[in-house]
């Protein structure tokens, strides 16, 4: 079983439209009866991405904006293993997190990872360099690949560290589609590339950087397949 995030932009601030723009990637979504590629009649959705999924999550609280921005949707399930419950951030009293709000108003240069940080996860995964402390074991401990699979998919300590210091998510949604870095399956197991990657996160912080979209609604969904 998976959990990956999924960025969903709409027009207004409503759930339903969450859900409208969600509901053609459901597993149980029946179709039009077809034969598939064993030749078999079935109805599973052929674009199936996700069997549920929750506002926020493991992923709650996730934006930033500011403290007196009304505009925006706080309410979320906190997920199991992750998310912010109370939507401070820590060091900014100005400041709150939340799951959607308009693109204009989200503070995407303090959503990022951090680059030293992201530079020391390669040294320890990639390296096997001795972790110095708790926090360091802990990184290693949690590690779900290979050194060899952070080799294929940045290439290089910098480009990992670039990436995981940019605004990104697995997903995004919007009236134009579903885009992905890659197909998720179980376990975190996917078909995403170094290319696809690349790509998917390039062309998601053009559109959010791109005028024509600062009106929007971005929320942040927790997907399970």
């Amino acid at each position: 079983m998976s959990h990956f995030c999924v960025a969903v932009a709409t027009k207004k601030k409503d759930i339903e439209e969450v859900d409208r723009l969600l509901k053609p990637y459901w597993e149980e979504l029946e179709v039009e009866p077809y034969k598939d590629e064993d030749g078999d009649e079935t109805t599973y959705n052929p674009n199936s991405k996700w069997d549920w999924y929750s506002i926020g999550g493991r992923y709650n609280h996730w934006l930033i904006t500011d403290k007196d921005n009304t505009d925006t949707f706080d309410d979320g399930q906190l997920g199991l293993f992750g998310g912010v419950s109370d939507g401070t951030v820590e060091g900014h009293p100005e400041l709150k997190r939340v799951n959607a709000a308009r693109i204009k108003d989200i503070k995407f240069d303090m959503i990022g990872g951090n680059y030293n940080k992201a530079l020391r996860e390669w040294e320890l995964i990639v390296e096997e360099q001795e972790p110095q402390n708790e926090e360091e074991q802990e990184i290693v401990k949690w590690s779900l690949y290979k050194p060899s699979y952070y080799v294929e998919q940045y290439g290089t300590k910098e480009e990992y560290a670039r990436q995981e210091s940019m605004f990104t998510t697995w997903a995004f949604v919007n009236e134009e589609g579903w885009a992905e870095q890659g197909e998720m399956g179980f376990w975190a197991m996917h078909n995403a590339t170094k290319d696809s990657r690349l790509d998917f996160i390039e062309k998601l912080n053009e559109y959010i950087k791109s005028p024509e979209h600062q009106e929007e609604y971005l929320w942040i969904i927790d997907c399970h397949i």
